[in-house]
């Protein structure tokens, strides 16, 4: 590696040692904030073009798309272009009542699975995969009461990316015993299930909720009928950063960890605090969520994998 460095003329070799050459420090091009060095610069052209902000490439699809509310030094700013080519947003000063949330599209398909464990009927694994995810609209959402009042579609170019994920499947002999449920009410107890699991799964290993991203998808094989989705915390990072594997083997924990949440919950039908609002996921999303997670705890304990301590 030192020879390495010395051939690229920022390390040299005197007195025995080994000497940092280069004007800049090593970590002088590490990002504090995210992965990627690709960032989008923020252009305020309210008066006099000037650049007021730089932000990272995965959160600028979310914040800096056309027409979107850019807070920043809280000054609400419009977007009014995006050069996506580029990397810039110029946006212009405003005065609104309303801020704007981008709706994506995810869709992750598995690529290599490491390890997996029966969890009953279900079953968890993790592995290898590969995650496409496209911002396809907007909405607006009025300060302090929530309303939507508005709404836009975009057309950015879709973004793929391979990762590690943790993810739990549900076959259809398992999601039959919830008989009372409906198709839509369980995939809504299932995506409740995932703002829990996140919520745990930071704590259990210490990181921020958005370094994982929770998907629902469908898996598709030959000669499966019905529907029978897998629920994926994915580390957000290309490569992954090494959650999934701690995840797995953490999974009593967190299963038990999840349904604690939702049951400690004070709520009626679900809120930020555990399966997310009731008007996001859907009816009978807190119900139909503690129930699976008591069922996945329950075959756990059967299968002897007891929560750890």
């Amino acid at each position: 590696m030192c020879r390495f460095l010395e051939e690229l003329g920022v390390a040299h070799h005197s007195a025995g040692a080994w000497h940092w050459t280069s004007d800049t420090y090593p970590a002088d091009a590490i990002s504090l904030r995210a992965v990627t060095s690709d960032n989008f610069v923020v252009v305020d052209i309210t008066n006099e073009e000037k650049v007021i902000a730089e932000v990272a490439f995965p959160a600028a699809l979310l914040e800096l798309h056309e027409k979107a509310i850019y807070l920043h030094e809280a000054r609400q700013y419009q977007v009014e272009k995006m050069d996506y080519p580029q990397r810039k947003a110029f946006v212009r000063q405003v005065e609104c009542d309303y801020f704007t949330d981008a709706i994506d599209y995810t869709q992750v398909k598995i690529l290599e699975e490491f390890e997996t464990c029966p969890l009953g009927a279900a079953r968890a694994a993790h592995g290898e995969v590969r995650v496409n995810r496209q911002i396809v609209g907007f909405k607006k959402v009025k300060f302090y009461t929530n309303e939507n009042v508005g709404a836009g579609a975009l057309s950015l170019p879709e973004q793929e990316m391979h990762t590690t994920s943790f993810w739990l499947h549900f076959p259809d002999p398992f999601l039959a015993r919830f008989s009372d449920l409906t198709p839509t009410e369980k995939l809504n107890s299932i995506s409740g299930m995932g703002n829990a699991l996140r919520t745990v799964a930071a704590l259990l290993l210490m990181c921020d909720p958005r370094d994982f991203g929770v998907s629902l998808t469908e898996e598709i094989r030959p000669g499966l009928e019905g529907f029978e989705p897998n629920l994926h915390l994915y580390d957000s990072y290309p490569g992954g950063i090494g959650l999934s594997a701690p995840l797995y083997e953490l999974r009593p924990r967190l299963l038990a960890g999840a349904l604690d949440l939702i049951r400690g919950c004070p709520c009626e039908e679900g809120c930020p605090s555990c399966v997310g609002p009731a008007g996001e996921t859907g009816a009978r999303a807190k119900d139909g969520a503690t129930r699976i997670l008591a069922a996945l705890v329950e075959a756990g304990l059967e299968s002897g994998a007891a929560p750890q301590k």
